[in-house]
C-alpha cells in the first residue's frame, strides 16, 4: 500500500508547532514517522523554514523527518497567476498539490478557495486527518 501524499501549508506546521494534539499536530506526526509524505520544493521548504525561524518557539524546529528526499518535486506544474491566492508560495502550493495529485492541506480559506478554483484538491487538517492519517 503506497503512503498517502499530501502538500501542507506552513499554517499547518506553525499550529502543530503550538499544538501537537490538534488535526494539525497528528498530521505533521504522521508525516515525520512515514505514515504520510508531504510533498515540497526548494520554495515551500524554504518558506516554512524562514516562517518557522520567525516563531522563537518553533524557530528550532527540525525540517529534515518532516520534509524528506522522497517528498521533493523539482518541478511543478506551472499554473501563473492563481487568482485569490496570496503570493508566489500560495501559488507554488496550488500547482504542486495539482500537479501532483495530491491534496493541499491548509487551513488558509484564500488559499482553499484559489487552490480550488484551479482543480486542486484542498482539505482542512481535520478532514485530512480524517481520510488520511487513520
Amino acid at each position: 500500500v503506497a503512503t498517502p501524499r499530501v502538500v501542507l501549508d506552513t499554517n499547518v506546521l506553525v499550529a502543530a508547532g503550538f499544538r501537537p494534539d490538534s488535526a494539525s499536530g497528528r498530521l505533521v506526526a504522521a508525516a515525520r514517522g512515514g505514515r504520510l509524505l508531504a510533498l515540497w520544493t526548494d520554495a515551500t521548504r524554504a518558506e516554512a523554514k524562514r516562517i518557522l525561524g520567525q516563531i522563537p518557539p518553533l524557530e528550532d524546529y527540525d525540517l529534515a523527518l518532516l520534509f524528506p528526499e522522497a517528498g521533493r518535486v523539482a518541478a511543478p506544474l506551472a499554473l501563473g497567476p492563481v487568482s485569490g491566492a496570496d503570493g508566489v508560495i500560495d501559488q507554488t502550493l496550488a500547482a504542486l498539490a495539482l500537479s501532483a495529485g495530491a491534496p493541499l492541506v491548509t487551513a488558509d480559506r484564500l488559499l482553499a478557495a484559489a487552490a480550488t478554483a484551479v482543480g486542486a484538491t484542498v482539505l482542512s487538517p481535520t478532514e485530512a486527518e480524517r481520510r488520511l492519517a487513520s
